[in-house]
């Protein structure tokens, strides 16, 4: 079977090819800002210099890069698009990062009767296991149902501590031997790291291999991603976007706002003050 970074361009660009990290050096503030500054074929990454060190590759990362995620994701960042049609977005994203994450997906020879006869086929023996992270990533299990109706959904609630930004576990619902399964962990959003390395921690405590793992998001942010790959760098993961950075209170800058807000209907009355917080950490001063 073909790996998902076999297929050809326009597809998807793997980061093995168009991640290239250097260091620049930051403001005078005290967090120096992190930026991603997209050129032609390549992702440039500015970093603290006084950590000295340069942002790795990640070879194990494939970026979406087709007109149509360009088009959704775009439409998806809009303040102005209302509840219903971003969660119609995130599912038919989830359902175009569906497509290269299950490229490897085993498969068996089998027959079927055509109105004309026997044709060769196959077909997918194992039930694949979707792992939506509470609450947010329950916006991509459409998308993945629509090509994979058969798989079973597990959840897991991961909180994040308003003061340490740490992972907190508050519901799991896994199979207690996941030995063989082929998971899928979704999420919208890979801001700090923290949810995905805990989420991927829970799995592997049941038996499952980071080899048969997948990690899908539409937006990451640099720190999380270095902190995903720092802890597992052999996870295979998927996104649409890599975003500039994380501002003081953990939200991606520029995002998209708040995924889970934004897909249930709750705390619209907050994106001003995120609009606010957003804008001063580019230093662009006040909304018009």
């Amino acid at each position: 079977m073909r790996s998902p970074r076999s297929w050809a361009r326009p597809w998807k660009t793997s980061a093995r090819d168009c991640v290239e990290a250097r260091c620049a050096r930051a403001s005078t503030n005290s967090q120096a800002r992190s930026a991603f500054l997209e050129k032609r074929g390549r992702l440039h990454v500015i970093v603290d210099t006084d950590s000295g060190r340069t942002l790795p590759e990640f070879p194990t990362l494939t970026v979406l890069d087709h007109p149509l995620v360009a088009d959704k994701l775009g439409r998806l960042r809009d303040a102005a698009t209302p509840n219903k049609e971003f969660r119609e977005l995130c599912a038919e994203l989830g359902m175009l990062a569906a497509w290269p994450a299950t490229a490897d997906l085993q498969t068996v020879q089998t027959q079927v009767a055509t109105p004309f006869g026997w044709a060769p086929a196959r077909s997918i023996p194992r039930v694949p296991l979707l792992v939506p992270v509470l609450r947010a990533g329950l916006g991509l299990v459409p998308g993945f149902h629509a090509l994979l109706p058969q798989a079973r959904v597990s959840h897991v609630g991961i909180c994040r501590d308003p003061d340490t930004l740490a992972a907190v576990p508050y519901y799991v619902n896994l199979p207690d031997d996941l030995a063989g399964w082929r998971a899928f962990i979704l999420d919208p959003m890979l801001a700090t790291g923290s949810s995905a390395v805990a989420t991927v921690a829970l799995l592997l405590e049941r038996g499952a291999q980071v080899a048969d793992l997948r990690f899908i998001c539409l937006i990451a942010a640099p720190e999380g991603l270095r902190m995903l790959f720092r802890s597992y760098p052999q996870l295979q993961a998927f996104t649409c976007a890599i975003d500039r950075h994380l501002n003081d209170h953990g939200y991606i800058i520029p995002g998209l706002g708040d995924a889970g807000d934004r897909l249930f209907g709750a705390g619209a009355e907050r994106m001003p003050r995120l609009w606010r917080a957003a804008e001063e950490a580019l230093g662009k001063g006040s909304r018009a």
